[in-house]
């Protein structure tokens, strides 16, 4: 199944960031009493530690509650722009 609309989180930003899209669907797998997560179970993050200023495309990291294991993310990565 897909857990769509999960925001993009920005981690170790020391700079103003823009990510473009702001959300994305994972595709996940797990035993049928985990369809029950929602959005909010899910963390969907990027990862600007030791950046310049400057556009860059960043592959976009994926935690799934437990028991849930994660076929894809749409889009795998992001495109962000450091001020």
């Amino acid at each position: 199944w897909s857990v769509v609309d999960v925001p993009v989180q920005v981690h170790n930003a020391s700079r103003p960031v823009q990510v473009v899209p702001r959300v994305v669907t994972i595709r996940v797998r797990g035993p049928r009493e985990a369809r029950t997560a929602s959005v909010a179970d899910f963390e969907a993050s990027i990862d600007v530690n030791a950046r310049h200023a400057g556009q860059v495309d960043l592959p976009v990291h994926v935690v799934a509650p437990a028991r849930v294991g994660v076929v894809g993310v749409e889009p795998a990565q992001v495109h962000v722009r450091i001020r």
